[in-house]
């Protein structure tokens, strides 16, 4: 069986643990780093540190397993120099994958909270990780949203044109799918996959121009 999870970078220590987790079949373990800043890191309580971070990435790295890394922008507090910070744990981590989302300051939240203005019902589906609200920054910097997601996304290859995972698999990942009973599911997901991904990939490009028109539309207005 081939099988993927999500866990924390604190639960990765051990090398033999990880040797037990590849035998078992696993392929893919996925983090929540969500910044390289320390400072920020401390501020919304995540309760790791960056050693944490890099030591397990590099013991997946080690036993073949692929990684994960969920990022965020937009924290609370956030400037260009974090955003610089979680660039450079990114070039030394080198995750398998990587996603970015918009951290938005959704009602009941100590960001909500913390954020000083109340969010009517009806503004709630501005709350978008991916179609991000200027109204709903938390960061300091003055960096465009939409702007800074959109280029993380073409810098770490988010939603690429091709399927990349397929060359970044090592001989035992192919040898299970083909022994697997399940081997004509697991070939067709991955057909679909293929297919797939440059239909996301002109979704984003059209998500992104749709959303600069609205800013100049915005601005027109104000």
């Amino acid at each position: 069986m081939l099988w993927a999870a999500e866990t924390r970078v604190n639960c990765i220590k051990d090398m033999q643990i990880v040797k037990l987790l590849k035998e078992s079949g696993s392929i893919q373990l996925d983090f929540g780093v969500e910044t390289g800043s320390p400072r920020l890191l401390k501020a919304i309580k995540k309760q790791i540190v960056l050693e944490d971070t890099i030591q397990a990435f590099d013991l997946c790295r080690k036993n073949g397993i692929r990684t994960f890394a969920n990022m965020l922008v937009n924290l609370p507090g956030e400037e260009a120099e974090d955003l610089n910070l979680t660039h450079k744990l990114l070039a030394e981590i080198k995750p398998t994958y990587t996603s970015v989302g918009v951290t938005q300051p959704y009602p009941g939240t100590e960001m909500y909270i913390n954020l000083g203005k109340p969010i009517s019902n009806k503004d709630y589906h501005k709350l978008s990780r991916l179609i991000p609200p200027e109204e709903f920054r938390m960061s300091k910097h003055k960096i465009s949203l939409r702007e800074l997601l959109f280029t993380w996304q073409l810098k770490y290859k988010i939603e690429p044109f091709f399927e990349r995972s397929l060359f970044k698999t090592d001989k035992t990942y192919w040898l299970r799918i083909i022994n697997s009973k399940n081997r004509w599911s697991y070939i067709l997901f991955l057909i679909k996959e293929i297919v797939k991904m440059p239909l996301i990939h002109v979704k984003i490009r059209m998500r992104y121009l749709k959303g600069r028109k609205l800013d100049k539309q915005l601005e027109r207005v104000s």
